[in-house]
């Protein structure tokens, strides 16, 4: 079946397309071919330094939207693409279409469903004139050592998570869960584990002291399980991170936690950050730097620190436009 709708002739599209990411690993994707037929040029990426080589060709086609289709990963490097390695006279908007494993990036701010359907929507909306929705987004601006290069993402995690999410996504697809069912499965494991005790008997939900600063107030610390920030407004299954004012969102799993049930139940329900219970600690500003005992995640990718405990530094980045329909 035809992918396309013809070629908007009043908007330069470009496709990035990473065949390794989880939805697009499954099975071989038609877009790069239908790409192609349409006159879009196209590139298939598989990692950083892909997209880095390749950017010099991509900046010179002189994009109107990016569209972007892989997993959270995929839409960092872009990211960092557009900041580092070689700019464009205008940073062009981002379509993002959901094949990665997670999808959180795009869940947020980009189309649902298979790509191959959102893709469809995207050009025949294009053709049509649709203006479609503009969504800004803040990226965090990660910084590890003195001179190592800047990094941008949207989602941190720490302390336990990355474990977690590595270990869920194994037994998810062991089990055959794919897309909401894979994060009901993990998130209903993981309570179960810290309800029974997990903390106490399974070292990687055994406690770990984090620091940080937020803005010019001073350091605190606490012993924790585990901890994320993001500028994302949702999360999996739903959670709404979101604020009035755009900026970095520090949430942590304390211990010792005592009503992790409830606590969760609240922030499935919705429960704005600050109002989830003694279980979390919240915190959020335009700049934070935490000092961690073990490795971090930045949107499921490792933020290579030189030393443990990592000292991070994160900003709040100058807007993403996204654009969906």
């Amino acid at each position: 079946m035809a992918g396309n709708t013809g070629r908007p002739e009043y908007v330069k599209l470009v496709l990035i397309h990473n065949p390794r990411s989880g939805r697009n690993h499954r099975r071989i994707s038609p877009l790069p071919a239908w790409a192609r037929a349409a006159g879009i040029p196209c590139w298939e990426i598989t990692d950083s330094q892909e997209l880095a080589d390749a950017w010099p060709a991509i900046a010179r086609e002189r994009p109107d939207l990016l569209i972007v289709n892989g997993g959270d990963g995929t839409v960092d490097a872009v990211v960092t693409a557009l900041r580092r390695a070689a700019p464009l006279t205008h940073e062009p908007m981002l379509a993002l279409l959901p094949g990665g494993t997670t999808n959180m990036i795009a869940r947020d701010v980009g189309l649902s469903g298979p790509p191959e359907r959102a893709w469809r929507q995207i050009l025949a909306a294009l053709a049509a004139g649709a203006a479609g929705e503009r969504i800004s987004r803040p990226p965090l601006t990660v910084r590890t050592d003195p001179g190592a290069p800047e990094q941008w993402g949207f989602f941190l995690g720490g302390g336990a998570l990355p474990g977690l999410l590595g270990r869920m996504q194994k037994k998810g697809r062991a089990r055959g869960f794919i897309g909401r069912g894979r994060e009901i499965f993990a998130l209903v494991r993981t309570t179960g584990r810290l309800y029974f005790g997990g903390s106490r008997r399974d070292p990687e939900l055994a406690p770990r002291c984090l620091r940080w600063t937020s803005g010019q107030k001073p350091e605190e610390e606490a012993p924790v399980i585990l901890y994320f920030v993001t500028t994302l407004n949702q999360l999996v299954l739903g959670i709404n991170p979101a604020r009035p004012d755009p900026g970095l969102r520090l949430l942590a799993l304390r211990h010792p936690y005592r009503h992790i049930v409830g606590s969760v139940a609240r922030l499935l329900r919705g429960k704005s950050f600050d109002a989830l219970g003694d279980d979390f600690i919240f915190r959020e500003g335009r700049s934070l730097t935490l000092r961690c005992e073990d490795e971090t995640v930045l949107d499921g990718e490792p933020v290579p620190a030189g030393t443990h405990p990592a000292t991070l530094k994160l900003e709040l980045g100058r807007p993403v436009t996204f654009w969906r329909i």
